[in-house]
């Protein structure tokens, strides 16, 4: 069996193309187990297969205990009607995950006929990534993507920031840009029980989504699902919602509540 390194290697030898210096912006070559620029930029595959893209720091908002807690709670089947949709509106083989985190979400989307490249400004969620084999995953900036012009088929932002000027730059000009962007029953469970943005609006996002890309498709995804007592602890620590709340005791709610809106859209 290859190396997770080896299986990288060769991943970006086939992809190379997609790739793109982000310091001066020239293609790269693949050169042992780096990829260099003409210039002389220089990026390592680690041990793992991952590459860290950035000029300075990963970030260290994003500790190892968040990302296991979303990796258990992704993965005990908690997001399976959101799956779902996101399987039948990605179009193409080529698919790259803007804030894939531990890459929970790439591992239950990852078919045969698609390759899938995950970036996280974190490195320990891209450490984490790296255990699903078969994928490409990087350390790098959202406002500075190592990517080449029309690279993608599909890009999927779940839960996270965007920049619609690197979205358009990559994305192919059939390609689309599929956004999660949560509703105000989101986790409402949650809000109301710690009194936390019960009165969350999602227009903004919206409209800043239809600024910049024609929609093709909008879903609202909603429905409860049951937590297990020993999950609870996991999807507390997972949650934005949570990350300042210095007291998470008290909560024994087991129906928690996914509501989201799905929206598929392409470059203007």
């Amino acid at each position: 069996m290859l190396k997770k390194i080896e299986i990288a290697k060769n991943i970006a030898i086939n992809n190379i193309e997609k790739f793109l210096c982000p310091k001066c912006r020239e293609n790269f070559s693949v050169k042992e187990h780096s990829l260099v620029c003409k210039n002389g930029h220089c990026y390592d595959l680690s041990k793992k297969g991952t590459v860290n893209f950035l000029s300075g720091k990963a970030s260290e908002n994003y500790g190892k205990e968040l990302f296991e807690a979303r990796k258990k709670i992704i993965l005990s089947g908690f997001y399976n009607p959101l799956i779902s949709t996101l399987n039948e509106m990605i179009k193409g083989s080529s698919v790259l995950d803007i804030g894939c985190g531990e890459g929970s979400f790439i591992k239950l989307l990852s078919v045969e006929n698609r390759t899938f490249f995950g970036i996280d400004i974190s490195k320990e969620g891209i450490n984490s990534a790296s255990e699903y084999t078969g994928n490409f995953f990087a350390v790098a900036d959202l406002a500075n993507l190592p990517f080449s012009d029309n690279s993608f088929d599909t890009l999927l932002n779940v839960f996270s920031p965007s920049n619609y000027a690197e979205f358009k730059r990559i994305l192919k000009t059939d390609g689309v840009l599929i956004k999660v962007i949560p509703n105000k029953g989101y986790l409402k469970e949650l809000r109301e029980f710690y009194n936390i943005n019960t009165d969350y609006d999602n227009t903004p996002v919206m409209e800043i989504f239809k600024n910049h890309f024609e929609i093709l498709e909008q879903k609202r995804v909603n429905y409860t699902t049951c937590v297990t007592n020993e999950n609870l602890p996991y999807l507390l620590e997972m949650t934005p919602l949570m990350w300042n709340k210095a007291n998470k005791s008290g909560f024994d709610i087991n129906e928690i509540t996914v509501d989201v809106t799905v929206v598929v859209g392409k470059k203007k």
